[in-house]
């Protein structure tokens, strides 16, 4: 299911830049409880959340590599 493997994408990338779900959720504008859905694949996304995690996955990247 692609909601899941997407979620599980983010999971990955926000605990490699060392970000918690609360300050993740604070920077993309969304509850906590909300991106732990997302992570846990128990959310469907919608187009619109489709295109804020390519945005998020951008976002972490640049995190990443400025570590």
């Amino acid at each position: 299911k692609i909601d899941s493997h997407i979620g599980h994408c983010i999971s990955e990338w926000r605990r490699k830049a060392g970000l918690s779900q609360e300050t993740l959720a604070q920077t993309i504008g969304l509850q906590q409880t909300a991106v732990s859905k997302i992570e846990a694949g128990k959310q469907s996304l919608t187009v619109e959340q489709h295109f804020l995690s390519l945005m998020l996955a951008a976002f972490l990247t640049q995190k990443l590599s400025l570590n």
